[in-house]
């Protein structure tokens, strides 16, 4: 299973109404990102009324569901428990399940995470209405006001409309370009969260109490971190009676929980103010708000002293260029050496491998390490390369010995393996390279039975049946990346057409011309036209092979 980038942890009490809003501003297509690049988790936190699992999967199915048994009102160890439970890269945390996101946070934060070392990447608060809702509540604002309110704007197709029936929340009160007290959307690399040791079990009171805060600051306070503040994004809190805008405000209570537990008065803006960075698109909709920032901001920095704000951000705030790991996928005798040994050409690592064999002069350029784990893999699962099994398990040695292996490149930009074996393996190595990109290569099955019985003496109807299970992967694992698709053609110029074409795609160091291809020798490429004359081509085998050169034909 291919590790999500991003686990976003919701925190659910009693809110059989304003969670379902919130999950649905949380969808794939809402936030317009991969289904697979994040997790979804929602932490039910000993509710009376309960969210429950089946309204949480009416959402989306994918979402998960936790239950938290009641007893402690603080939101705060059932989320670190769903954290510690997750498996994403990073962490995404919303304590409070009523707010409503806009269209770009998860977009914007998993870009965050992209160009910054250790991002902390905030959001602004909102609350729906035209005050905050601590105010309005006096002044008769409900659930039924709300539901109205909603009703009003498009907000399912265009989640920028909630910014029209939409104001600031009190910890955000200066607007977009001052600091903010807190964070209701909160993200962070995995590593950042461990370093904090999660949110601080101490504070008990209902909701946290200031739990957020104190984590926002403690997170802002950690080495090396740059702020990143998303632009024309925000949250949306609906009304539902929570611990500071309910009829009941307890905030005289939860400012004198802080002082007990770090021994000092709680200061919503401690100085030197964070100079964020700022991500994201500044559409209509957020004009007006971008305009009332700029107002509040200049009697802000004017009332302080020139030093309010902390230094320049941190000198090496951006990350490097993200990994990229290339597998090379195909059956046996399919041209695979001849492809990794011309990307190999253009710039791609391999380390060390084979360069020479009695089947192959220039070497099936295999990593001898990685074949023997894919063997290993096989020979598990009862299986060998003529025989491979449906499926193999990754048991805790080959994971180890997988982990070895890619930390042999973890100095490299750019690196890849090849080996047909991959094509039953390659769930394991997803799993651990979740950027892993593929390139792949089809020949036909007359051409590749004829060689196997060359080079095995496998008989033609065998090595047939043999490309079939193979090549039923190969389109498998085609569906899943995307990724180009070669045929090895008996034409040589052809080859090196698609060579060269593939080598601009993947927009490798040395971008090479057919004429400039060096690995590529057409008078290593045997059993060409005159092998389809041998067999007759079953009809699975002939519909297959007419299904890849279609999907070749489309790349």
């Amino acid at each position: 299973m291919t590790r999500p980038r991003l686990s976003v942890v919701v925190a659910v009490y009693n809110m059989r109404r304003e969670a379902p809003r919130t999950l649905q501003t949380l969808a794939a297509a809402y936030q317009d990102v991969p289904r697979d690049a994040y997790e979804l988790i929602v932490v039910e936190n000993g509710s009376t009324d309960p969210l429950g699992a089946e309204a949480v999967a009416a959402i989306d199915p994918s979402f998960q569901y936790r239950w938290s048994e009641p007893g402690n009102p603080s939101p705060a160890a059932a989320i670190n428990a769903a954290v510690r439970q997750s498996r994403g890269e990073a962490v995404a945390l919303l304590i409070d399940g009523a707010r409503m996101l806009s269209p770009g946070f998860l977009r914007y934060s998993l870009l965050a995470l992209q160009a910054y070392r250790r991002p902390l990447i905030s959001t602004l608060g909102c609350h729906l209405g035209a005050r905050p809702q601590q105010q309005a509540v006096r002044e008769g604002y409900d659930a039924a006001a709300e539901d109205q309110l909603l009703a009003s704007v498009p907000w399912q197709r265009n989640g920028y409309s909630l910014f029209r029936i939409a104001c600031l929340a009190g910890s955000s009160k200066y607007g977009i370009l001052a600091p903010l007290a807190e964070s209701n959307a909160l993200v962070m690399r995995r590593q950042m969260f461990d370093e904090l040791g999660g949110l601080e079990e101490g504070f008990t009171s209902p909701g946290g109490g200031l739990v957020n805060l104190d984590f926002y600051q403690r997170a802002q306070a950690l080495p090396g971190v740059q702020l990143v503040t998303l632009l024309g994004e925000a949250s949306f809190h609906q009304i539902h009676g929570g611990a500071t805008t309910g009829a009941a405000n307890r905030w005289q209570a939860m400012t004198a929980e802080y002082a007990a537990l770090r021994g000092r008065p709680f200061d919503p803006y401690p100085r030197p103010w964070p100079r964020p960075d700022f991500l994201g698109q500044i559409r209509p909709l957020f004009r007006p708000w971008l305009r009332r920032a700029l107002a509040e901001l200049r009697p802000l920095e004017q009332a302080q002293p020139g030093l309010a704000y902390a230094d320049s951000p941190h000198p090496e705030r951006f990350a490097a260029p993200p990994q990229r790991v290339l597998a090379v996928l195909g059956m046996h005798r399919s041209g695979t050496s001849m492809l990794t040994g011309t990307l190999q050409e253009a710039g791609l690592v391999l380390g060390d491998v084979v360069t020479a064999a009695p089947h192959n002069r220039k070497g099936n350029r295999e990593a001898l390490p990685i074949r023997t784990l894919h063997d290993d893999l096989l020979a598990s699962a009862g299986g060998d390369w003529k025989s491979p099994p449906e499926a193999v398990v990754w048991r805790p040695v080959h994971r180890l010995l997988r982990d070895a292996l890619i930390e042999r490149f973890a100095n490299q930009p750019l690196w890849g393996f090849k080996d047909p074996r991959s094509l039953f393996c390659l769930e394991g190595w997803r799993e651990a390279l979740p950027q892993l990109e593929a390139v792949a290569i089809v020949r036909h099955p007359l051409e590749v039975a004829a060689s196997l019985q060359a080079r095995d003496g496998l008989p033609l109807a065998d090595g047939m049946a043999l490309w079939e299970r193979y090549n039923r992967r190969l389109l498998h694992w085609i569906e899943q990346f995307d990724c180009p698709l070669l045929v090895f053609e008996p034409e040589a110029e052809g080859i090196k057409q698609q060579l060269a074409g593939l080598i601009k795609t993947l927009d490798l160091p040395r971008q090479l011309g057919p004429e400039e291809l060096r690995f590529f020798a057409s008078e290593l490429r045997h059993q060409g036209l005159a092998a389809r004359e041998q067999g007759i081509l079953p009809a699975s085998a002939r519909r297959l092979h007419q299904q890849l050169l279609e999907r070749a034909i489309q790349a």
